[in-house]
């Protein structure tokens, strides 16, 4: 055997270990390869190319005869010593790849079809995903929540913070979201079943987890439960506290959402006043409590949402994203049809750690015209 005869037959070798192994390995198992440039056009390439020719045998891309032998226009060669040897190793090679190619193809179409099923929607924004709070079309959602989430899932929206489940099950609800293309990174739930107990509790988070959710979030206290000394915060620190240690223990996080009670002063030690809301930054460890910030209620209350990101850096994990009105009024609007400068508010992201940002409108004379027109402003800005 000559060296040409060996080289070509590494090389051979080397094409069959990629073209047998590696090229089906990277199709069927969907392997990303978007960051890699030209392989992932190769990848795409490869598998329009299985499925388009996958009832051609790879040992007629391979074979030595002259001509095309389905058409018949030129007759082989006589075979030599090598190409049988060739034509069996090709011959195995082709059943591999079948294999490999037919697998592929499944794979392929399997996602084709889940891709098209998928409702049509706008690009993801410059900014990032923009999620909705459901609480916002709380109406629709009692009515007919499927049609209500495909709805927002047209729109673009790609992330949901669940206000209630309107009677679906845990598993019902995960379905609901991967029919729609969407995922639900939080959730909100009364600080009613944190107070009935770790039982209640730990159903809730139990729960979430089923869901798919990756944060709990306290939304609200009742007039009745606010605190009104700043010992009282302090209780209420240690039960957020409490509640953010079993979510993390169940694989959770842990978020407190504000409106604008929270900025009223309260007495403190030595009668000096003190705000509530940087009393439980201050008093919750950084590691097992988040904040989920109300931009607009942090505004209406007279605070500056930007200053406050900046002094408690790292604290803030979500965003919930309306407008105001002009005062005195300050009522609740689409965002960037307020008084709220969101690009700034936005550009603050990073340092104040934000993950996620959901748009929520409280109140509106028709939710579904809202939330186009919130999103359609978020997805203007660079």
């Amino acid at each position: 055997m000559t060296v040409a005869t060996v080289t070509v037959a590494v090389v051979v070798m080397t094409m069959a270990v990629i073209v047998a192994v590696v090229v089906p390995v990277v199709i069927v198992m969907d392997v990303d390869v978007r960051g890699l440039g030209a392989a992932h056009v190769l990848k795409n390439t490869l598998r329009r190319r299985f499925c388009r020719h996958r009832r051609r045998t790879w040992l007629h891309l391979w074979r030595g005869e002259q001509g095309d032998m389905v058409s018949g226009a030129r007759a082989p060669l006589p075979p030599s010593r090598h190409t049988m040897q060739r034509r069996a190793f090709l011959a195995t090679l082709g059943s591999l790849t079948t294999v490999g190619a037919a697998a592929a193809c499944a794979s392929h179409s399997k996602n084709a079809a889940a891709t098209s099923a998928m409702p049509s929607r706008p690009p993801v924004p410059r900014i990032g995903p923009v999620g909705l709070q459901l609480y916002t079309v709380r109406t629709q959602m009692e009515k007919d929540m499927p049609g209500t989430i495909a709805q927002v899932a047209a729109i673009g929206y790609r992330e949901l913070e669940f206000a209630g489940y309107f009677g679906r099950t845990p598993a019902e609800v995960r379905a609901l979201l991967a029919r729609n293309g969407l995922t639900s990174p939080s959730t909100h739930i009364p600080i009613d079943l944190l107070n009935a107990g770790t039982a209640s509790w730990q159903k809730a988070l139990d729960d979430a987890n089923e869901i798919g959710h990756q944060w709990v979030t306290i939304p609200w206290l009742a007039p009745e439960a606010r605190p009104k000394t700043a010992d009282g915060w302090r209780r209420l620190a240690a039960t957020l506290s409490r509640g953010a240690e079993q979510a993390h223990s169940s694989g959770l996080r842990f978020a407190y959402h504000n409106h604008d009670f929270e900025f009223v002063t309260v007495p403190g030690d030595g009668g000096a006043g003190v705000l509530p809301y940087e009393l439980l930054l201050r008093e919750t460890d950084p590691t097992r409590v988040g904040f989920e910030m109300d931009v607009y209620w942090v505004t209406k209350a007279g605070q500056d949402p930007i200053s406050l990101m900046a002094r408690f850096p790292g604290r803030f994990h979500m965003l919930h994203l309306k407008d105001a009105t002009p005062k005195p009024a300050q009522n609740f609007t689409e965002v960037g049809h307020g008084t709220i400068n969101w690009p700034a508010v936005l550009a603050a992201r990073g340092q104040a750690g934000v993950e996620h940002v959901f748009v929520e409108q409280d109140e509106s004379p028709d939710p579904m015209a809202s939330i186009r027109t919130s999103y359609e402003y978020l997805a203007s800005l660079k």
